[in-house]
């Protein structure tokens, strides 16, 4: 006959077992989260490379039909699908103008039609470009928004080094 004790008795888990137990799980919900960010981070690059792909290819359809490119007029050189002095043929029946109002890709601000990045920030566009003197510019600042001529000049490579453009 077994012993009723032994059979009863309970098994306790030590503190150490406890303890390496929470490290293991601990450590895997870190390395997930990492995970996760790395995937979101490509996730947005890819998204604004598509969008500065689109509007390049609209652009370059632009003017094939108008024999032009949309110059620059705004300031601040942020892409407007609308045109404010009303000068230009209507630039919505280059692009998917619904499709990319649908996914976030154009914003409505103060009446405005404004292409962004998929961090929020404006495109900016600048025809003729600095860097590509025939065409034009398109720019996104990336994860920090900010231009590499902001700041002072040490700072310069750090911030430009997430910048995604059509020239790179």
């Amino acid at each position: 006959m077994k012993d009723t004790n032994n059979i009863l008795q309970k098994r306790h888990y030590t503190l150490v077992e406890l303890l390496t137990v929470m490290a293991i799980i601990s450590v895997l919900v870190g390395l997930s989260v990492a995970v996760v960010g790395l995937a979101n981070s490509k996730m947005a690059e890819s998204r604004t490379k598509s969008v500065i792909k689109k509007l390049e290819l609209a652009l370059e359809s632009y003017k094939v039909k108008h024999g032009y490119y949309i110059m620059q007029f705004d300031p601040y050189r942020a892409f407007y699908v609308d045109d404010p002095a009303g000068n230009k043929p209507n630039f919505c029946e280059f692009i998917d103008y619904e499709e990319m109002l649908g996914t976030g890709d154009i914003i409505v601000s103060g009446g405005r039609k404004i292409v962004i990045d998929a961090y929020g920030n404006p495109i900016e566009y600048k025809c003729p470009g600095k860097k590509n003197r025939m065409r034009f510019d398109l720019l996104s600042y990336g994860t920090d928004g900010k231009s590499p001529d902001a700041g002072s000049s040490a700072g310069t490579a750090a911030q430009g080094a997430d910048d995604i453009t059509n020239y790179k």
